[in-house]
């Protein structure tokens, strides 16, 4: 098949209920990575790179934030945005391929998720290496320290996530499940806007736009305090909800 074609292919295979599902849970992906993942996706069909192969090159994407921001000089900082594009970019072509060659996958699936926590986990200690390269403050000085714990936190969080759903087949989120639109198909999902559709947009903004204007101002040190204070809170506000899911859980048994 030429370019073209299966250009088309994949697109066509972008179906009207992924399209507006990503519309709601993903808009940044939506309105900027699926279309660029597009116009790449068909080089990895051509070249016969499978959806897992493409999502174990997202991991490695993901890895490599570590040696940037140790090693990437005064500019790492720029690097890590970069990266992070292109890692979004990678986990939209993975879906592509795997909707154009009609192959979908629990193995696919787990490392999905496997590569989305080793990006924000390498990310946030990466900021914390960069806040304490380029910074001489006492938060500066500490910042790796706290990018450890706070990679801590944010692997126990997905760890009771991941066990409960292992467990319980459920999981307990700081919102609501999403509603659908009354009287449409339930592939569509409602367009009420919920703190997760927010913090989704705000997280791909803040691995771009804010990591480059707090880079160029010489304010890594308050970035990543930002980012320890936005995560370790989702955590603390998180944790209650899930306690009283498993007492409730345990008074049914």
């Amino acid at each position: 098949m030429s370019y073209l074609e299966i250009y088309r292919s994949v697109k066509a295979n972008y179906t009207p209920e992924k399209r507006a599902d990503e519309k709601i849970s993903d808009y940044p992906g939506y309105l900027i990575y699926r279309p660029i993942s597009f116009v790449i996706t068909p080089f990895f069909i051509s070249l016969r790179i499978s959806a897992n192969a493409t999502t174990v090159l997202s991991i490695a994407v993901a890895i490599i934030q570590l040696p940037i921001a140790c090693f990437g000089g005064d500019l790492a900082f720029i690097w890590i945005s970069v990266n992070g594009v292109f890692f979004h970019i990678l986990d939209c072509v993975d879906g592509n391929i795997a909707r154009h060659n009609r192959k979908s996958s629990v193995v696919g699936q787990m490392l999905g998720s496997v590569a989305s926590m080793t990006f924000w986990l390498c990310f946030m200690i990466s900021a914390g290496i960069l806040a304490h390269k380029s910074a001489f403050s006492d938060l500066g000085q500490q910042s790796f320290v706290l990018s450890l714990i706070l990679g801590t936190i944010y692997l126990l969080h997905r760890e009771l996530e991941d066990t409960m759903q292992m467990y319980l087949s459920s999981r307990v989120t700081l919102t609501p499940a999403p509603t659908t639109i009354a009287g449409k198909n339930d592939a569509y999902p409602s367009r009420r806007i919920e703190w997760g559709q927010i913090g989704k947009v705000l997280e791909h903004i803040w691995t771009v736009l804010i990591l480059i204007a707090a880079g160029s101002t010489n304010n890594l040190d308050y970035y990543f305090l930002a980012i320890f204070v936005y995560q370790s809170s989702m955590f603390a506000f998180w944790i209650p909800r899930y306690i009283s899911s498993l007492i409730r859980r345990s008074r049914q048994e």
